[in-house]
C-alpha cells in the first residue's frame, strides 16, 4: 500500500471564554480523493495541572466537519489539502496554559496535535495509508496571522514571542502609548472581538451588563455555565482568566492627547521603514 505523507497547521480563534484550536489545515505531498468526518482522530498533548503539580496530558478532540481544500476553498474534487474543524468549549481546545508560579498565561509547550488516519483513504481510486507529522508548521487566526519567533538575551536566556502580519483587511487596531505610563488601548469593529476584550479586561467576567444596569441581556439567572448549578448569576461568572485593566483619569487624559499625535506617529515610522 502506498504510503502518503503530510503536516498540518492550526488556526486559533477567540471566544467569549478565551481561544482555542478550532481549525487544522493538513497538506499531503500527494492528492487524496475525499475525505470525511470519521476518516481521523485527532488527539491534542499540552500542558495540564494546578498550583500543586503541571503535567503533559493528551485530550481527545471531536471533529464536526472535514472538507477537501482548494486554493482555500472548500472543494469536492481530489486535492493535496483538507480542513478538520474541531469542537470547542471553555475545556476544550485552549492552546494556553495558566502558570500558577508566576501568575501568567502563555502558550503551552509543548503543544501538539496527532492526527491519525483511522478509516481507508484513497488517492486515485486506489487505498493508500496516510501519516501527519506531529511536528506544527504554523499558527494563524480568522483575522490576523502570526509567527513564533525567538530572542537571545546577552545574558545568554533565549525568549520565544509571537509577532504579527495584519492583513490590510484587519479589523483590530491596537494602539500602544509610552505616554499613558506604559499603557495603552485597542480599537476594534468587530463585535465578537470588543466581548472578549471587554472580558479580559474585567477579570475575565463573562456578564456584558453595562455597570449599573443589571440584567441588561435579560438572561442574568436562567443559564448554564460549566459546572455551576442551573440559574447561577451570571454577573458572578469568570470563564477564564483576566486583568483590572482601567486606567486613572489622569492617564486617560494623557492618552487622549497622545492620540492627537497618532498620525504624525504612523508618518513617522513609515518614513523610517523606507
Amino acid at each position: 500500500m502506498k504510503s502518503i505523507e503530510g503536516f498540518y497547521s492550526i488556526e486559533v480563534n477567540g471566544y467569549d471564554w478565551g481561544c482555542a484550536v478550532d481549525k487544522v489545515i493538513v497538506t499531503l505531498n500527494e492528492k487524496i480523493d475525499n475525505i470525511a468526518i470519521d476518516s481521523f482522530e485527532v488527539e491534542e498533548t499540552k500542558k495540564a495541572g494546578n498550583f500543586e503539580k503541571v503535567t503533559i496530558a493528551n485530550f481527545k478532540r471531536k471533529i464536526l466537519d472535514a472538507y477537501l481544500v482548494k486554493d482555500e476553498k472548500k472543494t469536492n474534487e481530489p486535492s493535496n489539502q483538507f480542513a478538520l474543524i474541531l469542537n470547542v468549549s471553555p475545556t476544550e481546545g485552549n492552546p494556553i496554559f495558566f502558570n500558577y508560579q508566576t501568575m501568567f498565561n502563555g502558550w503551552s509547550h509543548p503543544y501538539k496535535l496527532s492526527i491519525k488516519a483511522i478509516n481507508k483513504l484513497y488517492s486515485n481510486q486506489k487505498e493508500v495509508s496516510v501519516n501527519i507529522s506531529q511536528d506544527m508548521r504554523g499558527i494563524s487566526t480568522c483575522a490576523d496571522e502570526f509567527n513564533i519567533a525567538n530572542y537571545d538575551a546577552k545574558d545568554g536566556v533565549s525568549y520565544q514571542y509571537a509577532y504579527y502580519n495584519a492583513k490590510d483587511d484587519s479589523d483590530t487596531l491596537l494602539v500602544w502609548l509610552h505616554g499613558m505610563g506604559e499603557g495603552g488601548c485597542v480599537y476594534t469593529n468587530n463585535p465578537q472581538l470588543n466581548r472578549l476584550i471587554l472580558s479580559y479586561r474585567d477579570w475575565g467576567r463573562d456578564c456584558i451588563c453595562p455597570s449599573g444596569q443589571d440584567n441588561f441581556c435579560g438572561h442574568r439567572f436562567d443559564g448554564q455555565y460549566g459546572e455551576l448549578p442551573q440559574g447561577y448569576d451570571h454577573k458572578y461568572v469568570y470563564s477564564h482568566f483576566g486583568y483590572n485593566l482601567k486606567v486613572t483619569d489622569m492617564q486617560a487624559a494623557v492618552g487622549c492627547e497622545q492620540l492627537k499625535k497618532f498620525p504624525s506617529f504612523i508618518e513617522r515610522r513609515r518614513h523610517n521603514w523606507d
